[in-house]
């Protein structure tokens, strides 16, 4: 009588999932101002993405009040636990890598828009607190805040 012997997938799916990873090194998520939310102007013909720079990184003039940065810096300890979680989720096929950045995006965009509400220091100039009538340094139409997004950019397609 002849031996039959089965195949046995012994590695349960993993060459392939790895295979799979390779091809989808580079998808991200990008968060920030883009370029779509980031021209729109204001009154005085800035364009937003413009006045984000130059809050973000300071001016000859004006000081730096980092809000991307910063946020992400305040928040790296959570950011690269949940990133983990969320690797987990897609490794065991709970969650797609689409749906995983789109999480992380959604989560820092919001965190980086609470961050515009709250910052305060440094203070804006005396005749700027009087003109708004507040001190908040990044709120004034909060078209700044309206323009802070996330873009999921997926390569080779959606583990």
């Amino acid at each position: 009588m002849a031996n039959k012997s089965k195949t046995i997938d012994k590695d349960m799916g993993a060459i392939e999932l790895l295979n799979q990873a390779k091809k989808m090194k580079g998808s991200h998520v990008s968060i920030g101002v883009h370029e779509t939310e980031g021209s729109e102007t204001y009154p005085n013909g800035a364009k937003v993405s413009e006045v984000a720079f130059w809050n973000e990184y300071g001016t000859v003039t004006a000081p730096e009040r980092s809000f991307i940065r910063s946020t992400v810096d305040e928040n790296r300890r959570m950011l690269n636990e949940l990133t983990k979680k969320l690797l987990v989720k897609i490794t065991k096929g709970d969650l797609t890598t689409e749906k995983a950045l789109e999480k992380l995006g959604f989560l820092i965009q919001t965190k980086i828009q609470k961050k515009i509400l709250e910052l305060n220091d440094p203070k804006n100039a005396p005749r700027t607190i009087a003109a708004k009538g507040f001190n908040n340094p990044l709120v004034d139409s909060r078209r700044l805040w309206r323009s802070i997004a996330y873009q999921v950019v997926l390569k080779g397609g959606n583990l």
